[in-house]
């Protein structure tokens, strides 16, 4: 993204503008990316997937659980919530906090890489953040670092 500032009388204003083509779509991501963007944010591989298949299940029209987890009405039921999931697509991305097995910190660690506006189910790496980056199974350092130096190039 590109950062704008300006000095308004007494005030600082700064303005970020971000490609959400750089994010993951929580309506479009396949298991594996959901998956690897968990751990790259710090989930164990039980977590993440457990958690990736919960997402899916959230937004998918069946009763079936995802492969390797997920969560469907009986588990919500289990879990005590008087709610299952939305078996739609999600309509805005605090819709991620009634997901089961959704935790306040890790909601708000992954809500800065995530879009429903992009319509793409994998995110451009030339926009992406470290953790998306990572996700991709890039090295987020190098291409973090690549293009700082075009920017100071420019």
């Amino acid at each position: 993204g590109r950062t704008y500032r300006w000095q308004f009388d007494d005030a600082s204003i700064e303005i970020k503008v971000l490609d959400e083509n750089g994010k993951i779509n929580l309506n479009l991501a396949d298991a594996a990316l959901l998956t690897a963007f968990l751990k790259a944010l710090g989930e164990d591989d039980a977590q993440a997937r457990q958690l990736a298949g919960a997402i899916i299940d959230w937004r998918d029209e069946d009763s079936l659980l995802q492969p390797g987890g997920g969560a469907e009405a009986p588990d919500y039921a289990a879990a005590g919530l008087p709610y299952g999931p939305r078996n739609k697509r999600f309509e805005t991305l605090g819709e991620l906090q009634r997901v089961l097995g959704m935790r306040g910190p890790l909601y708000r660690a992954m809500l800065p890489h995530l879009t429903l506006y992009s319509r793409q189910a994998r995110p451009d790496p030339r926009f992406a953040s470290a953790p998306v980056l990572t996700a991709l199974g890039l090295d987020a350092d190098s291409v973090m670092a690549q293009r700082a130096q075009q920017e100071r190039d420019a």
